[in-house]
C-alpha cells in the first residue's frame, strides 16, 4: 500500500482554503515511491458548516464540518489521506499523523 500524504504547505494552504469558498486543485504523494494523485476540493461556506466536496479520479466524496471548529483542517487533511490510500471505504479510518498549524 502507498502512503499518499498532503506535504506540510498544501496542509497550510488547505487551512485558508476552508475558510473561503471556491473550487481548489490538490495533490498528494507518496514519498517513497515518488506517485501522486490529484484531486480537486470545492468548499463551500455558510455561518454554521462548511461543505467540501472531494473529485479524485472517478471517486466523489463530501464531508460537512462545522464552520466554527479549530480542527476542521486536520480533519479534512486525514479525511484526504484516509481517501488516497483507501481506507475510508473499507472503514479502517485511523488519523495518521498530528498536523502543526500555520504560525
Amino acid at each position: 500500500m502507498n502512503g499518499y500524504r498532503l506535504r506540510q504547505q498544501s496542509f497550510i494552504r488547505l487551512q485558508a482554503q476552508l475558510n473561503l469558498t471556491g473550487k481548489f486543485h490538490l495533490t498528494l504523494e507518496d514519498t517513497k515511491t515518488q506517485a501522486v494523485i490529484y484531486g480537486t476540493i470545492t468548499t463551500e461556506r455558510t455561518d454554521t458548516s462548511v461543505r467540501i466536496d472531494l473529485r479524485m479520479g472517478d471517486q466523489h466524496h463530501s464531508l460537512t464540518l462545522p464552520s466554527r471548529s479549530r480542527n476542521n483542517a486536520t480533519t479534512v487533511a486525514q479525511w484526504l489521506e484516509g481517501i488516497a490510500n483507501g481506507l475510508i471505504e473499507t472503514a479502517e479510518f485511523k488519523p495518521t499523523r498530528r498536523w502543526r498549524a500555520a504560525a
